[in-house]
């Protein structure tokens, strides 16, 4: 399984292994990854709290840019192909391609 983002990182199991390699995935960076049927032979990106279903991370923290994120998600993740599944920091999946249609209504809204 190849996991695309900012770094690269490439799980190699064998077939037989591929359940409890994603457990023990899981386990190690406190995901909770879909089944392996879901995402076995299909690009990821994990994406943190930048990009969820439905718009943006949260930038009404402190030292967090409405704008910088915008520039992120539409400069170096929505130039990836539309299948990739996008794996958020916490809650629902979603692809690039569902997402990228929706960037200037997340500009127009600001969030």
């Amino acid at each position: 399984m190849k996991i695309l983002g900012f770094n690269r990182v490439e799980l190699i199991v064998r077939e037989d292994e591929i359940h409890d390699a994603i457990a023990q995935f899981n386990e190690l960076l406190g995901l909770n990854l879909p089944q392996p049927h879901a995402i076995e032979g299909h690009p990821v990106l994990f994406s943190g709290d930048t990009l969820f279903p439905g718009g943006p991370g949260n930038t009404k923290f402190e030292n967090a840019s409405f704008d910088q994120i915008i520039t992120s998600i539409d400069r170096r993740l929505f130039t990836l192909d539309s299948d990739i599944l996008v794996l958020p920091g916490h809650g629902l999946d979603t692809t690039i391609g569902t997402e990228r249609p929706h960037l200037q209504e997340w500009i127009d809204r600001r969030w």
